[in-house]
């Protein structure tokens, strides 16, 4: 037998509200745990996500400055090899081109005679020039006037002459001394 106990504090209409509010605030906590759980989920996923690409930069970064550091040494040999071509450039605008004319010089003299030694000489960038040649005797200084005065020996110069001529007493040998001023024709 069933016996139904009736609730006189409390009407079935107010009590039917109260079910039903309850019922609503039931379905509205679950809908918001629901958008919530979703919510956190989704960020959670997406913080994973860039936590994996952050490490990728990371490693990827430890990778180029490894690669830097080992192409810094390449950079400084390059800035090294410009810093020498450059300076290689500077000599050869301010370069006098000295081989060349010493060569002619040289084989212009052997030409005359095997005693005239070119002691000192100096070539300017604009072929300007100076030289001294020693001599031990009289006669072979007089050979090499005469060849200095040649054609032959004149066609390398614009123009050529005599600065100084020394005589010089060691020991009881005299020594001659003859030093020339000009210009060297362009080669």
């Amino acid at each position: 037998m069933r016996t139904n106990r009736t609730n006189l504090l409390i009407s079935k209409h107010g009590y039917s509200n109260i079910l039903r509010y309850i019922k609503i605030f039931k379905f509205l906590i679950l809908l918001i745990s629901s958008v919530i759980l979703i919510f956190v989920l989704i960020f959670g996923v997406l913080i994973f996500q860039q936590n994996q690409k952050l490490e990728k930069l990371g490693i990827q970064k430890q990778d180029n400055l490894q690669l830097l550091s080992t192409k810094k040494d390449d950079e400084v040999k390059l800035i090294k090899i410009a810093n020498k071509i450059k300076n290689l450039e500077t000599f050869s605008k301010d370069d006098a081109n000295f081989y060349p004319y010493y060569q002619i010089l040289n084989q212009t003299f052997s030409l005359s005679t095997e005693e005239a030694k070119i002691e000192d000489l100096n070539i300017q960038k604009d072929r300007k020039f100076n030289f001294s040649l020693s001599f031990i005797d009289l006669n072979s200084l007089l050979e090499t006037f005469k060849f200095i005065e040649s054609d032959e020996f004149l066609k390398n110069f614009s123009t050529i002459y005599l600065k100084n001529l020394e005589t010089e007493d060691k020991q009881g040998i005299k020594f001659y001394r003859i030093t020339f001023e000009g210009i060297f024709k362009e080669i």
